[in-house]
Order: structure tokens, then sequence, then C-alpha cells
């Protein structure tokens, strides 16, 4: 492990948690969308939307703190990195949302609630890490974790567009197809997260 002469700084790592923060109210937002009427539906998309402008927000305010500040638990750019893969993840989440928005709801498969708890366990787990960015040598556990839901969601996938192969209607399939792709996208982010954080635990080591 890498030694620093200067006191942790913990600034950006309370930014990032507040991008980590704004994933989550996303996927609360898709959550709750599953069981909601269609203008609820339509307000929790609304939702979803400001939340990705809180990120974008978030994910500024962390890019400012890391130009002037040059002492960080982990490099600058790693800080960075995962903001912008929790911020692009909060796009994926929000055109989700507005295309679940225009569903019909009762055609939903099981696979959506599955994978939307996925993603929540997923943003859960990244939030504890970004917490332990201090302490590395506690968080080889929680990135194989995070390998393994991402294997979970994306086999998930694959069942859910063998499913829509199905279906008879072109505009249907175009339309939850676009659903399907968002989350996957979402998930993917993810996925690179965790592969970050197995690059910095090698990094360090």
């Amino acid at each position: 492990m890498k030694l620093s002469l200067f006191p942790t700084e913990h600034r950006g790592l309370a930014l990032l948690l507040n991008v980590s923060s704004d994933v989550r109210e996303c996927i609360s937002a898709l959550s709750q969308s599953l069981g909601a009427a269609t203008e609820e539906r339509v307000q929790l998309a609304l939702d979803c939307e400001r939340a990705e402008n809180r990120s974008t927000d978030h994910h500024h305010a962390l890019l400012t703190h890391l130009r002037s500040s040059y002492v960080s638990p982990i490099p600058r750019e790693d800080l960075y990195q995962f903001s912008l893969y929790l911020h692009d993840a909060t796009s994926h989440l929000a055109g989700a949302a507005k295309a679940l928005s225009h569903m019909p709801i009762d055609r939903l498969p099981r696979v959506v609630s599955d994978q939307l708890e996925v993603l929540d366990r997923q943003s859960e787990l990244f939030a504890d890490i970004i917490r332990r960015l201090d302490n590395l040598g506690q968080l080889e556990l929680k990135w194989l974790d995070m390998l393994r839901l991402s294997k979970r969601m994306s086999r998930a996938h694959q069942v859910w567009l063998t499913e829509l192969s199905s279906y008879q209607r072109v505009g249907s399939y175009a339309r939850d197809l676009a659903f399907a792709d968002q989350l996957h996208e979402a998930m993917l982010c993810f996925r690179a997260i965790a592969d970050h954080l197995g690059l910095i635990l090698v990094r360090e080591s």
C-alpha cells in the first residue's frame, strides 16, 4: 500500500457519495413505477430526470474539487472515473423510467423487478465501497460481489431478449427493447465500476 505524508482528504469521497445517492434515487423511483398507475409513473419518471440533473451538478462539483485538491484517498483520476460511471448510470436509469412510463404495466416480465433488485444491491455495495476507499484492504470481497451481480444481471438480460423475440408487434418490441437496453446499460456502468475497482486494488497493493 502506498504511504501518504499528508492527512487524507475526504471531501472528494463525500461528493462521490452524492452522485451515488442520485443513482439510488433513480432505482427507487423505477421500482415504485412497477406497480404504479400511468399518471404516477409519469411523475416518477420526472423524479428520475430531476435526479439525473442533480447527478450532473454533483459530478461537476466533484470535478471542480478534484482540480483544486491534490490529496485524496486514491488518485483523483480514479474518483473522477467512478463519478463518471455513476453519472452515466443515472442517465440510463432516467431513460428507462421514461420508457417505462409509456409501457402497459401488466406486460412487464418478472425479470424487470429482479434486475432492479440487482441494481439496487450494486448501488448499495458501491456506496459502502466509497466509504472504505481509504482502506483498500477491506474491499476485495465487495469487488467480487459486484462482479457476481453484474454477471447475474447480464444473464437475466439475455433471457429477456429471448422473450422479446416472440413479440408479434414491431412497435411493442421496439418500445420494450429500448427499456431493456437502458437497464442493461446501467448495469454495464456498474460492471465498469467493478472492473476499475479491481484495477485499483491491483495497482495500490
